[in-house]
């Protein structure tokens, strides 16, 4: 954990009050990541022509429930 404190600029101490096992920093850098990626994937549906409001409402209807799913579901590919 000593050189991820280093690289994100902050002290030990403080990384390990917010994260204090490396399960709990990978998790919580794992879910940044997917966060991260199910906002890019859903601004991209903004964009796609022909995509009506409706379709967009059930695409982001359900949140963290379907990031889940999305995840499990690429994880498997």
């Amino acid at each position: 954990m000593g050189n991820t404190s280093e690289a994100a600029g902050i002290r030990m101490a403080t990384l390990q009050c917010c994260f204090p096992s490396r399960e709990d920093l990978f998790s919580g850098a794992f879910e940044d990541i997917a966060d991260k990626a199910w906002a890019k994937m859903m601004a991209g549906i903004d964009q796609q022509p022909g995509v009506g409001d409706s379709q967009k409402l059930s695409c982001t209807h359900g949140g963290s429930a379907q990031q889940e799913n999305f995840m499990k579901t690429e994880v498997t590919r």
